[in-house]
């Protein structure tokens, strides 16, 4: 005789919806999923400051958020790195971009911020620059200040192309 059959229908439905959701979220992971988030935003205006302080000149700001020994990996020619004080002459004469596609890998000390920035294209705002960047952060006292970073062209993306009619010819 099946115990079940005398359950109210309401109760044997929503018994059925409970097996067949997942097991019930641990609280790890929804820390974990929490500590992301976090450290989503706090490098995303940490990268934010950093750009602002450049174009503005605030060395000060610029000192607290870049290490000393900081260099760029660039991409095209990953064995010349460019040096600090390099690095800042030219960031500090181009524009900041626009931020997407972050991911940050927290790692205790150090934390990890990728990202894709877009640049209009040698002052023409139509067409963008995009760059694949790679932060390497590390905590200093409560502070983080950003190590080294790689950074690598993208492609173009595809100009639109016209519809061809099919010719029937294959």
């Amino acid at each position: 005789m099946n115990p079940l059959r005398h359950l109210p229908a309401p109760l044997l439905i929503a018994l059925a919806i409970a097996s067949f959701a997942g097991p019930p979220a641990r609280a790890d992971d929804l820390i974990k999923n929490v500590s992301m988030t976090r450290f989503m935003l706090v490098f995303s205006d940490l990268e934010k400051i950093l750009a602002k302080a450049i174009s503005g000149h605030d060395q000060t700001a610029i000192d607290g958020l870049l290490s000393p020994d900081f260099e760029l990996r660039p991409g095209e020619h990953p064995g010349e790195p460019t040096t600090r004080s390099n690095w800042l002459a030219a960031a500090a004469s181009g524009h900041a971009g626009d931020m997407e596609q972050l991911s940050v890998h927290e790692l205790g000390d150090v934390a990890v911020a990728s990202f894709v920035r877009s640049v209009p294209a040698s002052g023409d705002t139509a067409e963008l620059s995009r760059s694949y960047i790679v932060d390497v952060w590390k905590k200093q006292g409560n502070d983080w200040q950003l190590v080294t970073r790689y950074q690598s062209a993208l492609p173009a993306a595809d100009a639109p192309t016209e519809d061809i009619a099919p010719t029937g010819k294959g």
